[in-house]
C-alpha cells in the first residue's frame, strides 16, 4: 500500500501552506483524494512529483553545505 499524507503533513513536508495546496487543487494543478468524502490526502507519488523526486526511487538526494 502506498504511503498517504494528510493535507497538513504534505504542506509541512514541501514547505507551503494549507491554503496553497487548496488553491492548487482548485486550479487543477493538484488532485487530492478523500477519506469518506471529507479528509484530503495525497500519495507519496504526488509528493515526489512536487519535490522533483523520482517516482521510481524512494531515495532522497541530500545536499551538504560547508561553511568556511
Amino acid at each position: 500500500m502506498e504511503k498517504r499524507y494528510k493535507i497538513g503533513e504534505l504542506a509541512l513536508m514541501i514547505g507551503v501552506s494549507l491554503q496553497t495546496l487548496r488553491k492548487w487543487e482548485k486550479a487543477g494543478k493538484l488532485t487530492s483524494y478523500r477519506f469518506f468524502g471529507k479528509v484530503r490526502y495525497y500519495t507519496h507519488e504526488q509528493y515526489l512529483e512536487l519535490t522533483g523526486g523520482s517516482v521510481g526511487s524512494s531515495k532522497t538526494e541530500e545536499t551538504s553545505v560547508i561553511y568556511a
